[in-house]
């Protein structure tokens, strides 16, 4: 467990600088790290977000995803999965698809884009 919660803390660490200098390969290989830590040394991740992952990277750089991890509490729940914009629509038409006809559940999925984090207003 200490091993999961120093890798993760390095990886956040370096996830923000990815994303404050537009990296996303860099963001997305540190997604895919960290559910590899969830899932391995953790051991909060389930078969069923395994196969989420395991979709998003098949689809890879190419197919518009940079990266995809488990999110929340583990032991089932979401994943979150960062792709490019103009290839959403078919990434979660795919992502469905091969997650129905591997788990035989039907998805819910949530497309949202990123924004500012909590912040302090001041009046």
């Amino acid at each position: 467990m200490r091993a999961h919660v120093i890798g993760e803390i390095e990886r956040t660490i370096h996830a923000a600088e990815g994303v404050r200098a537009s990296n996303w390969p860099t963001v997305g290989q540190l997604m895919y790290a960290s559910h590899a830590a969830l899932r391995d040394d953790y051991e909060v991740s389930c078969p069923e977000l395994d196969a989420v992952v395991e979709i998003a990277e098949a689809i890879g750089t190419k197919g518009g995803v940079s990266g995809c991890r488990m999110t929340g509490g583990g032991f089932g729940g979401c994943a979150v999965a960062l792709v490019r914009t103009d290839a959403v629509d078919a990434i979660s038409e795919r992502i469905a698809s091969e997650y129905e006809r591997r788990t035989r559940i039907k998805p819910t999925l949530f497309v949202s884009r990123p924004a500012a984090g909590a912040s302090v207003l001041r009046a």
